[in-house]
C-alpha cells in the first residue's frame, strides 16, 4: 500500500528561499569571476597559451554560475507556486466539508 502524500507548504516556502539564496550567491560567484579572473595580455608573465585556457575557464564558469542562478530562480519559483497550489487546495477542501457540514479530519 503506498504511503499518503503530506505537503507541508511552509516546508515548500522554505526551500524557496533557501534556492533564492543559491541563487543569489550564484550571481555573486559569477561577478566574482568576471571581475577577479581576467587575465590580459598586458599581464607579460603569462604565457598565450596559458591566458587562452584561462580565459576559457573564466567563460565557462560565468556560463555554468548563471545557468545554476536560473535553475535555482526557476525552481524556487515552482516551490513557491506548488505551496501556494496546496494552501488554495487545502482552504477549498476545508470550505467544502464545511458546507457539508463534515469535521475536516485533519
Amino acid at each position: 500500500m503506498a504511503e499518503e502524500l503530506h505537503v507541508r507548504p511552509d516546508q515548500l516556502d522554505e526551500l524557496a528561499a533557501t534556492l533564492r539564496g543559491l541563487a543569489g550567491q550564484a550571481g555573486s560567484a559569477r561577478d566574482y569571476v568576471a571581475t577577479w579572473f581576467v587575465f590580459g595580455s598586458h599581464d607579460g608573465r603569462i604565457y598565450a597559451q596559458v591566458e587562452a585556457m584561462l580565459d576559457g575557464m573564466r567563460r565557462n564558469l560565468e556560463a555554468e554560475y548563471g545557468t545554476l542562478r536560473t535553475a535555482s530562480e526557476a525552481a524556487a519559483s515552482a516551490l513557491s507556486k506548488s505551496a501556494q497550489a496546496h494552501r488554495d487546495t487545502d482552504s477549498a477542501t476545508a470550505q467544502r466539508l464545511s458546507a457539508a457540514g463534515v469535521e475536516d479530519p485533519r
